[in-house]
């Protein structure tokens, strides 16, 4: 009888580890008035989609996905880790992420998260990002010849 109630203590823990180890994911959107400005550069890392919209205001939608628990991504989106900021520079604006270049450690590992964004623009407006318009971005790349 003792080996069976040992037996299932440890699956019980087992299944506790296993589970408080998932990964969990949250959708985040952050809409910018652009207040007329035509060119847009995105300084965020991980996948971009650009999509155009009618309407003058920029939205941006963040999935973010978290190796961890509900309760840590809420903690983490609670104390500013996520947010985006706009500033406005010679090129027009900037769209950047900063609090994502800190690096976190949960129980003496890095955090593993996963950020990628689709950014919903105006039709008239230019966004760049990796070092190329997103426009240029659209276009088949031509095969070289050998």
């Amino acid at each position: 009888m003792k080996k069976l109630q040992l037996t299932l203590i440890c699956f019980f823990l087992t299944t506790v580890l296993v589970i408080a180890q998932t990964n969990v994911e949250k959708t985040l959107v952050k809409s910018f008035n652009l207040k007329g400005n035509t060119q847009v550069t995105l300084n965020l890392e991980g996948d971009i989609e650009v999509k155009e919209r009618a309407g003058e205001i920029m939205r941006v939608q963040m999935l973010i996905g978290v190796a961890g628990s509900d309760a840590m991504l809420k903690s983490l989106i609670t104390a500013g880790r996520y947010n985006l900021e706009l500033k406005e520079g010679e090129n027009g604006l900037t769209v950047s992420s900063p609090a994502l270049a800190r690096k976190i450690t949960v129980r003496g590992k890095s955090l593993t998260e996963n950020v990628s964004y689709v950014v919903y623009v105006p039709e008239d407006v230019t966004v760049s990002y990796g070092g190329e318009a997103a426009s240029d971005l659209a276009k088949p790349a031509e095969a070289a010849a050998f």
